[in-house]
This record gives structure tokens, sequence and C-alpha cells, in this order.
């Protein structure tokens, strides 16, 4: 057999378990991420916080009351015969209101479009603070328009 000196096989065990990649830390790295994940508080964010959650709460209760006024509106309209309808791919707001097919004076008729849309525009664009264009039908397909 073979003698091996003690301090060699002290020097191969180190080595081998004190080099492993795992169990290397460097002082600077892990002081640096603890610092790092512990937030600083800071009274001026707290009070920053709590007034943008109260301007938001009353543009959310600014919006509910604008489209509450708006239902009022066009169920006022839907009492009255006239559908109403918006999609994001057409621009103007389309009025159809069918009792003007039984308008035969073509001058009759536009005058009556034209003062629907005036009173729904004026209507609306005072809930909403803008001015809207209205294109005012007298059939669901949209073909011909009154105003």
């Amino acid at each position: 057999m073979r003698r091996f000196s003690w301090s060699l096989a002290l020097v191969a065990a180190v080595v081998v378990v004190g080099c492993h990649p795992m169990q290397v830390k460097k002082g600077g790295e892990a002081a640096g991420k603890s610092a790092a994940a512990k937030p600083v508080r800071d009274d001026r964010l707290d009070t920053r916080d709590l007034e943008k959650k109260k301007q938001q709460a009353k543009i959310r209760a600014s919006k509910q009351l604008m489209i509450n006024a708006l239902d009022g509106v066009l169920s006022d309209l839907e009492s009255q015969g006239i559908k109403v309808k918006k999609t994001p791919a057409k621009k103007p707001w389309r009025l159809i209101d069918p009792a003007l097919q039984q308008v035969s004076d073509p001058v009759a008729k536009h005058q009556q479009a034209v003062a629907l849309a005036d009173r729904f525009a004026k209507r609306i664009g005072a809930i909403m603070n803008r001015s809207i264009d209205v294109a005012v039908y007298d059939s669901d397909k949209e073909t011909l328009q009154l105003n």
C-alpha cells in the first residue's frame, strides 16, 4: 500500500468540497441584494397614493353619472320608437326613426330629421362636453341619410 501524506489528503478534500461553485458567495453581492429587497418607506409616497386614489374615485363617479345621463337620453328616445346606434367603426351616432317613413314630402322629412339630429346632438353634447356627429335614417338598412 502506498502512503499518502495527511497534508496532501487535507488539501485535496478542501479543494473538492470548498470550491464548489454553489457555495462560493461574494460579500458585496449578498449585502447588496438584501438591502435592495427591503423597501424604503416614505410617508410622502403614502399621501400621494391616497390623493391619486381619491382622484381616481372622483373620475369613476363622474363617468358613472355621465353614463346614467346617457342612458336616460337613450331610454327617452327608445320610448319614442327611435333606435340609437354607436359603434367604434362608424364615427357618427346613428338615429333610426321609422316614423319618418310615413312622411311623403322630402322637404318635411329633411326638416324633421335635422330637428331630431340637433336636439339629440345638444343633449348628448351637453352631457359629454363635446360636439358629436349625428346621422338620421328612416330604416335599419341605413342607405339614405336624411339630415
